[in-house]
């Protein structure tokens, strides 16, 4: 079973989303509290929105694992919005991925006897179930379907009337003059305020840090990666072939991850971050003084580079963040970093055999004062 690519949206980062991350598969779901996309090259499932309705919809941040195969199991997390996060692999794998949903969760459902006791599941309600048949009829109405654009008729329609229009200002004006262009220089602080928009969200972007790293655990043998990094705006996880590696094999581990192969050129994973939108906010102290109180409870290293800058009206604060911490803890950093003040400026994170990350995290956090 492939599943369908998996983003928690606002309803105003959809478009933008859309046109960083397009995929001629889609599927739109809009709760009270946010939109998600899933998205892809085939039409795949949604089997999470699928489990999630067989459950009627679990009113709490709960948990669902199944076995699918003997070494194989699916997991997701869902709250009363829907499907947070969803994946198939080893069981061992899901407990790293759902380690802060397990935690935090009120009810785990289960179809079959787990392999182990996850960290988190003590005292939980834990129930087992046996859901419906999950057959082709069953799922098709959670497949993605084909992706209907207007933008080609738009831009034509766009093309259509420039041209008339340019014909219609040249009979009416054939000796017109050129429009004259003036450099107008932007300050620093409007610089800043530009730069905003063009800016990464550090919470997004450590999830994708995340995703890439876990794929790298499902490699066939030979095929190797375990650093991903930010360079010229992007995520990067540069791969290695051993002499050792299969080619046919790994051509064919591509076929069966098309959300993966349609980032992967030249043996390189790269991925484009979501950006800002919106206004600059408003600098608050208290979200400063939360969010390095936060990282340093983890016991993650705050190093301060840049401190109470004032550009204008805004004020900047730079660190850089470094830790070892298991894989399964970034959906907690993520959670600390996301908030419109932090942007993100430079990542690097290596995964060991053990499931542990150790690397370093750029962050400005900037507002108006």
């Amino acid at each position: 079973m492939e599943l369908a690519t998996l983003a928690l949206l606002s309803l105003n980062e959809l478009k933008k989303h859309q046109r960083l991350h397009p995929a001629p598969f889609e599927k739109i779901v809009i709760s009270n509290q946010r939109l998600t996309r899933y998205y892809g090259q085939n039409n795949a499932v949604c089997y999470g929105e699928w489990v999630r309705d067989v459950l009627d919809k679990p009113p709490q941040l709960s948990i669902y694992l199944e076995q699918k195969e003997m070494n194989a199991w699916y997991g997701c997390a869902m709250d009363e919005d829907g499907v947070l996060i969803e994946r198939i692999g080893s069981f061992a794998l899901l407990c790293d991925v759902l380690a802060y949903d397990l935690h935090q969760a009120n009810t785990i459902y289960i179809t079959h006897e787990l392999p182990s006791q996850p960290d988190g599941i003590k005292d939980k309600d834990v129930r087992a179930v046996t859901l419906p048949s999950n057959d082709e009829e069953a799922l098709a109405p959670y497949r993605l379907t084909k992706h209907q654009s207007k933008k080609p008729l738009l831009l034509a329609c766009l093309g259509l009337a420039g041209a008339l229009l340019g014909v219609g200002t040249y009979v009416m004006a054939p000796d017109s003059p050129a429009p004259q262009r003036v450099a107008v220089p932007l300050s620093e602080e409007m610089r800043y305020q530009a730069q905003y928009h063009t800016s990464v969200l550090p919470n997004v972007a450590i999830i994708d840090a995340r995703n890439a790293l876990l794929s790298t655990t499902l490699f066939p043998h030979g095929v190797n990666a375990n650093t991903v990094s930010f360079q010229n705006g992007q995520l990067s996880l540069p791969i290695t072939m051993e002499p050792s590696a299969n080619l046919n094999e790994w051509q064919q581990w591509l076929d069966n991850h098309a959300a993966f192969l349609a980032h992967y050129e030249a043996q390189t994973l790269t991925l484009t971050p979501t950006m800002h939108t919106g206004e600059l906010p408003r600098y608050d102290m208290s979200v400063q003084h939360d969010v390095v109180q936060r990282l340093h409870s983890m016991g993650i290293g705050v190093l301060q580079n840049t401190q109470d800058k004032r550009v204008g009206a805004l004020l900047i604060n730079q660190y850089q963040l470094s830790a070892t911490v298991p894989l399964g803890s970034l959906n907690i950093l993520s959670e600390i970093l996301n908030h419109p003040m932090i942007s993100l400026d430079a990542i690097s994170l290596t995964l060991n055999d053990t499931m542990m990350v150790t690397g370093t995290i750029g962050i400005t956090l900037q507002g108006i004062k």
